[in-house]
């Protein structure tokens, strides 16, 4: 690819993740797919409309035949992306939104104040209403500020899943050695080996002098705190959110796990028939106290499926049967029934 190409193609993927274009915008739930990324797809009508804006930029045949597949690996890029704020549950508030469209210096007038004309110039360009741009900038809007949060100057370069497993395996690789301790009184007296013994040795035993690799490694860590100053959500919002997820009935809990469903049943009939309180069978399989089974606040969803209508349905003390899940076989009381606070 020569260095013009490589320019729209970088150029390109930045403007599709961190600014968004209008085919972005447009309906294509009918229309005909060239990719699936995903729950993203990438419409025939967006990549044509793709095509067309950069295509006379180029000159020669073989430009343009690079160009196609850079500007489809730019879409694939931005539905990868897409679907990653998606999975990470990112969503901005209407304050958010407003901010934004004030702050598009599209929309702005002479002396940068916000121009309602020329935003409404666009909307009927695009053939879409304020309510329908709206909805789309907040499934995109996530991503810009997702981006922007870990690359304010250029467009990251990914290094693959390849190298991934690399440093996982260099990171958690282990040596299995044999340690024999012989004391100073099991030597006796031993002449001074010349140079040729020493190699010798060496070359026989060279194994015994390797050490473990390392790898010096850098992460990112991505937190609320790099969102904060960007999302502006209200209290209805908020209550909604609440509403949707089903976050308002939460539980405290008393969770006793066993590696067997014969241990569990033997703590079930501690509890039951011998009268022993939670506390005391907890300290009988191994645990130092309730700071070791209590889970506070948890929701429905935070639950085992087999599990939800189950502890839910329990009232304040009472105490589940065995229940079983990927983890173990579960006995769980209820210490607390309580909204989120």
């Amino acid at each position: 690819m020569n260095t013009s190409t490589k320019v729209i193609a970088v150029f390109l993927a930045c403007l599709l993740i961190l600014v968004g274009i209008s085919n972005l915008l447009s309906d294509n739930d009918q229309e005909q797919h060239v990719a699936k990324v995903g729950k993203e797809v990438i419409s025939l009508n967006e990549y044509k409309s793709l095509y067309q804006s950069y295509s006379n930029a180029t000159s020669s045949s073989e430009t343009q035949k690079k160009l196609k597949y850079d500007l489809l690996n730019a879409l694939i890029e931005q539905k990868l992306l897409l679907n990653l704020t998606n999975e990470l549950d990112l969503e901005v508030g209407e304050e958010s939104i407003k901010d934004h469209i004030k702050n598009t210096k599209y929309f702005q007038n002479d002396t940068g104040e916000f121009d309602k004309n020329k935003f409404n110039e666009m909307l009927n360009s695009l053939h879409i209403t304020e309510e329908e741009y709206v909805l789309k900038l907040k499934r995109i809007l996530p991503a810009i500020m997702f981006m922007t949060s870990l690359f304010k100057d250029s467009y990251p370069i990914t290094y693959g899943e390849e190298i991934d497993e690399q440093i996982y395996k260099h990171r958690y690789q282990t040596r299995v050695v044999d340690i024999i301790k012989i004391t100073k009184d099991a030597v006796t007296s031993i002449s001074e080996p010349d140079n040729q013994t020493l190699l010798n040795f060496y070359e026989k035993n060279k194994s015994n002098f390797y050490y473990p690799e390392y790898r010096t490694a850098q992460y990112i860590s991505i937190g609320p705190k790099y969102f904060e100053d960007q999302v502006k959500i209200s209290a209805e919002e908020v209550d909604n959110v609440i509403e949707q997820r089903a976050l308002k009935d939460q539980r405290d809990v008393l969770n006793l796990v066993f590696s067997t469903k014969e241990k569990a049943e033997k703590a079930k009939k501690m509890l039951i028939e011998d009268k022993r309180n939670f506390e005391q069978v907890a300290l009988e399989f191994g645990k130092t106290g309730f700071a070791d089974i209590r889970i506070n606040n948890i929701t429905k969803d935070f639950l085992p499926q087999n599990m939800q209508d189950i502890i839910f349905a329990l009232k304040e003390g009472e105490i589940s049967d065995i229940l079983e899940s990927s983890f173990g076989w579960h006995i769980i009381k209820i210490e607390s029934v309580h909204q989120i606070s």
